[in-house]
């Protein structure tokens, strides 16, 4: 008499592929099977064995974390397993279900372990997605064991303390690995659990929501990307108006967050790019300049980019008018003035803003312009950045950010100029009556209590000034736009022209 056969056919996350096969011992080969660290797993049981190099070749188009069986199997197993839909898995004229769960049977000669339906394999695979790193890319990993991040608690800890480009690469790696598909606006929605810790946290209103979009998350308390993750596609398609093409879209603008590019950029591309595993490594100027020819229309991109030095060197306004052939103005000022609008919720915006402030916050030094790099090389180290950083500070930074003249050095602080003169003057009146060496050993402790938080860098600067209170100091910068105050005043001389006011 012929005998049963169980043939198990499994795929390792390294692209190996294991083959075990049992004789009677039927359920010791699913346990077998449930318990193998592998990515994918097939099983068939019957008289003969199928082709193994057509179920391998496959077993690769399945999603990770998949067991699937055969005809036969469910039929031998039809007590403890239960099956899926078909899968697109064919070998040997066999056709092949997903496994989506297993029942215990009452005796403990037939007694299985319980498995996790396919949707959770997917989402839990057997193998974590550090492990995962390790195999697939090696120095992405490296690089995140040395920032610290050992396991997934740490990681959630210090995501968002990465540098941008491993940020992004680790995110995209993770997603991959949990969701079991690219990152794709297709798909996006439904698996948005597995989506990086800083994209779950971002508010919503930070996407460049429509109209639309805006009132209907509004009135479902949707705050953060990720409250949308307990909706799901179908479920946000459930939400009056919301519609199917702006849900697309929304769908896209978290994509193009999540990816750190815009559209028609490829997540493997992003990876390669942001870790320089393709030629051409990614810094702010190359990231902003993509960002910005890709969101913006035409002409508010061209002034943008003119204007932060990207094309050219960075120009005033009317410098700028010149450059483009621009006669009027105000058209181009409008136009900027709406890129602004954009561009500072734009996440790249808010991602520099704060890996600037938080180096400041450790600190013990002023923090030159031309030194962004120390923060992060990913800044930029050319002295053609300067034009960039300039303008980021003073049009996209908001009030978050500051630079300024400091004993003839440029500097970028959480402090303003004024704040500075302030802590300056009330410093001096701390130690007033305080002269010699009690005013140097208190020195420390005063300038701690005038720059307990923002501008904690400056305090040795700060010391520096109490020990020379008749130093030069140094002459603020220019914060006002000259060609919209000669605007501003053309505008009032043909107001009091027309008035007839002397």
């Amino acid at each position: 008499m012929q005998q049963l056969t169980t043939l198990i056919v499994s795929s390792g996350y390294d692209g190996s592929t294991q083959r075990h096969v049992f004789g009677d011992q039927i359920h010791q080969a699913v346990v077998t099977a449930l318990h193998s660290s592998f990515e994918r797993t097939a099983i068939h049981v019957g008289f003969g064995v199928p082709d193994e190099n057509a179920v391998r070749s496959a077993l690769e188009q399945l999603p990770p974390g998949a067991v699937v069986a055969s005809d036969a199997a469910c039929a031998v197993f039809q007590a403890e397993c239960k099956v899926g839909q078909r899968c697109a898995l064919q070998a040997s004229g066999l056709q092949f279900h997903y496994v989506v769960g297993w029942t215990r049977a009452e005796t403990s000669e037939r007694s299985l372990p319980p498995f996790a339906s396919i949707s959770q394999a997917r989402h839990r695979p057997r193998m974590s997605w550090l492990e995962a790193l390790h195999h697939e890319r090696p120095e992405v990993h490296a690089r995140l064991l040395a920032a610290g991040v050992q396991d997934e608690d740490s990681y959630v800890e210090l995501d968002a303390a990465l540098p941008l480009p491993l940020r992004l690469a680790v995110g995209l790696a993770r997603y991959r690995h949990l969701a079991g598909v690219e990152a794709d606006p297709a798909t996006l929605l439904d698996n948005l659990s597995c989506a990086p810790p800083w994209l779950l946290a971002l508010s919503v209103h930070q996407l460049t929501l429509s109209v639309r979009q805006a009132n209907v998350l509004n009135e479902h308390s949707v705050k953060t990307v990720g409250d949308l993750a307990r909706f799901g596609n179908s479920g946000l398609l459930k939400l009056p108006r919301m519609g199917s093409k702006s849900l697309r879209e929304l769908a896209v603008l978290i994509c193009n967050a999540m990816t750190g590019r815009a559209e028609g950029v490829q997540p493997a591309e992003a990876i390669n790019e942001a870790l320089g595993f393709a030629p051409g490594e990614t810094t702010f100027a190359a990231d902003f300049d993509v960002i910005v020819r890709r969101t913006l229309p035409k002409l508010e991109a061209q002034v943008v980019l003119v204007r932060s030095g990207q094309v050219g060197a960075g120009q005033s306004l009317r410098e700028a008018a010149s450059y483009l052939g621009v006669v009027d103005l105000r058209p181009l000022r409008q136009a900027e003035e709406r890129a602004i609008s954009t561009l500072t919720e734009h996440p790249i915006c808010a991602y520099v803003t704060r890996l600037i402030t938080e180096h400041l916050a450790r600190r013990a030094a002023p923090l030159e312009l031309n030194a962004l790099h120390v923060v992060d090389t990913w800044l930029g180290t050319n002295t053609q950045d300067a034009d960039l950083h300039r303008y980021f500070l003073t049009k996209l930074a908001d009030d978050h950010l500051h630079f300024w003249l400091l004993d003839g050095c440029w500097i970028v602080s959480r402090l303003g100029k004024r704040e500075w003169y302030r802590a300056i003057n009330a410093a001096a009146s701390m130690l007033a009556d305080v002269h010699g060496e009690e005013r140097l050993r208190r020195g420390p402790s005063v300038a701690r209590a005038v720059l307990p938080d923002r501008g904690s860098e400056l305090r040795d600067v700060l010391l520096a000034h109490l020990r020379e209170p008749h130093k030069e100091r140094s002459s603020p910068i220019q914060t006002k736009d000259a060609d919209r105050e000669l605007a501003l005043r053309l505008r009032r001389e043909v107001l009091r022209r027309q008035l007839g006011v002397q």
